[in-house]
């Protein structure tokens, strides 16, 4: 495709096109272009909100429940500090996320211009990666790294900057190229079959599903290995909805939202198998919790995440829905039979467990105080 002469907000649409993006949540304002190239000339849809915090809070629920970058528009200022909390939500909990700000003009940086901030430096520990655009020609580079960037690895949230000054400009704009999609990679085969090893050999073991298993869209393959393993499954916070909460294997979630039941369970286990986290200080009690005479078995997608706060038996480095599937072939390789008097008695306990909490929530004795 050859270049074509555009201004830089226009350059951003056709990316924002190329990428396949229909929704933008924001609110307008100077360059009025970002919004009037949305709304006449694309079929993506500006969603206007009232405050950016509420805008960034709708991207983030549109990545988190599509899995596809969600997008939010932004201006200087108080626009661009009402993102902060948005993004560093996204990138803590792996949803991808682009934001596009309009920022002060360059030749007024470090003079107190109006609505002056330094937003690479309120950016850098709230996001993947950050750029502020100084040259049009770069915009299609640019918005091609951030949508790659948001979405590849362990994804989170990116932010990119247009200064004022840009917005009139034009220039025979490079053509913009659709960033990769990104990649899954698979686990090293030797230490999978280590973990599958333990697993197989565990008397009581506990599955605990974070953010990332979430993420990977790993839903089926943790159903089908609890079943193959009678394990119990417990999340994190991050990782609810992963499994039915009253499913045969549930018992509910770690930390500061342990059930009798499921602390007891828990405390028993003699190997963890953690899937997508991190394993922070809410879902530990400040790393409290371990399981007196448990091994741990982790699989992340994000080496960093491994042996991060709890020391592994085995670390597996890798997507987890693809790290899941090769645990089931290789749990057929090394012979697994299921244990139906564990499974037996994991799910007379999942029962229980969901019967006190049902009996709890009927309670009468504690109304709802409406004033």
């Amino acid at each position: 495709m050859s270049n074509k002469k555009m201004g830089p907000w226009q350059a951003v649409v056709e990316a924002l096109k190329h990428e396949g993006v229909t929704h933008v949540f924001g609110l307008p304002g100077n360059p009025k272009h970002l919004v009037n190239d949305l709304m006449d000339h694309s079929d993506i849809a500006f969603v206007l909100m009232r405050d950016e915090k509420s805008a960034v809070a709708c991207a983030y629920a549109w990545g988190r429940l599509t899995g596809q970058p969600g997008v939010v528009f932004s201006n200087p200022g108080p626009g661009i500090t009402n993102l902060v909390t948005g993004l560093l939500e996204a990138t803590c909990g792996s949803v991808p996320m682009v934001a596009i700000a309009n920022g002060v003009v360059q030749h007024q940086e470090g003079m107190g211009a109006f609505q002056e901030l330094d937003s690479r430096t309120l950016m850098r520990p709230v996001t993947k990666w950050m750029e502020r655009v100084a040259d049009i020609r770069r915009v299609p580079w640019v918005m091609r790294r951030a949508f790659a960037t948001a979405r590849s690895g362990r994804p989170g949230a990116v932010y990119v900057e247009l200064p004022s000054d840009l917005a009139d400009q034009q220039c025979d704009m490079p053509a913009y190229a659709v960033a990769p999609a990104a990649s899954r990679c698979r686990p090293d085969a030797e230490r999978l079959a280590e973990a599958v090893t333990l697993l197989r050999q565990a008397r009581q073991p506990v599955i605990v599903c974070g953010a990332g298993a979430v993420v990977s869209g790993a839903a089926d393959e943790v159903a089908q290995l609890a079943d193959r393993l009678a394990a119990a499954v417990m999340t994190t916070p991050g990782g609810r909805g992963i499994y039915p909460e009253d499913g045969p294997n549930a018992m509910g979630q770690i930390g500061l939202y342990f059930t009798q039941a499921g602390k007891a369970w828990y405390d028993d286990a003699d190997v963890l198998l953690v899937l997508g986290s991190r394993l922070e200080a809410f879902s530990t009690n400040s790393w409290s919790l371990y399981p007196k005479n448990a091994q741990l078995v982790q699989v992340d997608v994000d080496p960093m995440a491994l042996d991060m706060n709890w020391r592994t038996a085995v670390g597996v480095t890798g997507d987890v829905r693809l790290s899941l599937r090769d645990m089931l072939a290789e749990l057929d390789r090394q012979g697994h039979a299921r244990d139906p008097a564990r499974a037996d008695r994991l799910a007379g306990a999942s029962r229980a467990y969901v019967q006190a909490c049902t009996a709890e929530a009927r309670e009468p004795h504690t109304p709802i105080r409406t004033r």
